[in-house]
């Protein structure tokens, strides 16, 4: 009896040993530099989104694209030939966003759904089925989508997973914008913010109330949304975005003075210098409103000589030919800035 227990023993620790090494040799052969490479594929592409909640993935940078590609053939062989190691599921689910970064969404969802299949309780799987979520979004597939999404909202909720309801909650208002259900995306933002303690993504989902607002020319409502959006923590570009949509906001409800105000404002802080071409347009078309001709027409005229190469340039020569066409009358100028824009 002794004897078959030692030898149950020794097999338990040769069997144990085994598994050990095979981790150990797995880890630094193969999973070690993969996931090294996946950490800084990823945050490349996510640097890469300007825009929250903007329905289509971005295109993989340049500087990403040769370490996905090398993610998904290490990925591979860990898959291949490392089976009995404890990263398959990681490796099941780094490869799977790859292809979802790549826009191959059917390899995407099948590894997905490999992973879920293998470790329905695994360290991911949770996290996967988000990913499968985002994959029939991108499909089109929106029966699917909305039905896992509400899953997945649920769950996190149930289970404290703050960060992955968030996800969910930016994916859901990408679908409402998506197909123009913009009352419906007001109220997704709303639940968002009430949800999420990330000021950065609580000011992008602010704005988008803005944006959404102003698109429905409901001008007071965006004015506001776009004023909540300092009570956040908005990167450069949302800042002074809002700023600036505050201000053509207010101008929409005849508020011309508060606006210019605002333009000016922004105008005289050196850190928008990369943008006055962009501000001084805005501060000629508000004068334009007043009536203030003359200021007006220094304003464009600023725009069109000192940024000439700029794009705003061009709108700058339309409104000299537009004030010239229908507020100082002066046809031959009007005709010279309506070409020249």
């Amino acid at each position: 009896m002794k004897k078959i227990y030692l030898s149950f023993l020794l097999l338990a620790l040769f069997s144990f040993n085994c598994k050990v090494w095979h981790n150990f040799t797995t880890y630094f052969n193969l999973y070690y530099n993969t996931s090294l490479l996946y950490q800084e594929a990823d945050e490349l592409i996510k640097a890469e989104r300007k825009n929250l909640f903007e329905f289509t993935e971005p295109a993989i940078p340049g500087s990403a694209s040769q370490s996905v590609t090398k993610v998904i053939e290490k990925c591979s062989k860990i898959l291949q030939f490392n089976q009995n190691s404890s990263y398959v599921e990681d490796a099941l689910f780094m490869i799977g966003k790859c292809f979802y970064y790549q826009k191959n969404y059917p390899k995407a969802l099948r590894k997905f759904n490999e992973l879920i299949g293998k470790y329905p309780d695994g360290d991911v799987a949770f996290e996967a089925k988000l990913w499968i979520a985002k994959t029939n979004l991108q499909s089109k597939n929106f029966p699917n989508f909305l039905k896992l999404i509400e899953e997945v909202k649920s769950s996190s909720i149930e289970n404290g997973e703050d960060e992955i309801l968030v996800e969910a909650y930016v994916e859901q208002i990408k679908y409402l914008l998506y197909n123009e259900r913009f009352p419906d995306a007001i109220k997704v933002c709303e639940e968002l913010i009430e949800n999420s303690s990330d000021d950065l993504i609580n000011a992008q989902t602010m704005y988008q109330v803005g944006e959404i607002h102003y698109k429905l020319n409901d001008f007071s409502k965006a004015a506001d949304a776009f004023a909540k959006v300092e009570d956040y923590s908005p990167s450069y570009d949302i800042e002074l975005n809002s700023k600036v949509k505050l201000g053509k906001s207010i101008s929409k409800i005849g508020k011309y003075q508060e606006a210019l105000d605002i333009f000016i404002d922004l105008r005289d802080e050196d850190k928008n210098s990369e943008s006055y071409d962009m501000i001084e347009l805005e501060i000629g078309i508000t004068y334009k409103l007043l009536e203030k001709w003359d200021n007006a027409y220094k304003q464009f005229l600023t725009v069109d000589t000192a940024y000439s190469s700029s794009v705003y340039a061009g709108a700058a020569r339309f409104e000299m030919g537009d004030l010239f066409e229908k507020f100082v009358p002066n046809y031959d100028s009007a005709s010279f800035y309506y070409q020249k824009s």
